[in-house]
């Protein structure tokens, strides 16, 4: 499993949060972590070339990942890991994009570790496979959809109808 991207400090000086966790299970020969941000392009390259993704979220509720809907165009099957109150829970439900586990704060941190590895395990079955993405309900989200909003704004503010 590669881990990208896990450190908002500079080029070279992230401190690896993953490797330390693999070591404590005794999986470190299966993890490698980059703790380096990549490049936009770059990133959706690594989208292209994973076999599965994994998006982790937050104990936070409001916590929407920006990265959510470049995973969902990366047309990859897709594992969610966030609270059972965030919009992505919603947006992966109504889209098919991907199977989102989800959780409360005040449970077991074990039970949710049991509740992704089972979606991870089916997943490593099926590959590669692409899911059955609802193209029709990731419309509000796509580019088109943006702009559309957009130059309504503009012509509404310009007083063109």
């Amino acid at each position: 499993m590669f881990f990208v991207g896990t450190s908002y400090a500079a080029d070279g000086k992230g401190t690896k949060t993953i490797e330390p966790i693999a070591q404590k299970f005794g999986v470190e020969n299966q993890v490698i972590e980059i703790t380096n941000r990549l490049p936009y392009f770059e990133a959706l390259q690594v989208l292209k070339d994973s076999d599965i993704l994994i998006i982790p979220g937050s104990t936070d509720t409001n916590y929407t990942a920006s990265k959510l809907y470049p995973y969902i165009l990366s047309e990859k099957p897709l594992i969610a890991v966030f609270n059972e109150n965030s919009s992505v829970v919603e947006i992966l439900g109504k889209t098919c994009a991907g199977t989102c586990v989800t959780f409360a704060n005040d449970e077991p941190e074990e039970k949710l570790a049991t509740s992704v590895l089972k979606v991870y395990n089916d997943f490593l079955i099926k590959i590669p496979f692409t899911p059955d993405t609802n193209w029709d309900e990731f419309e509000p989200f796509s580019a088109r959809e943006a702009t559309r909003k957009q130059v309504d704004f503009f012509n509404k503010i310009l007083g063109n109808s």
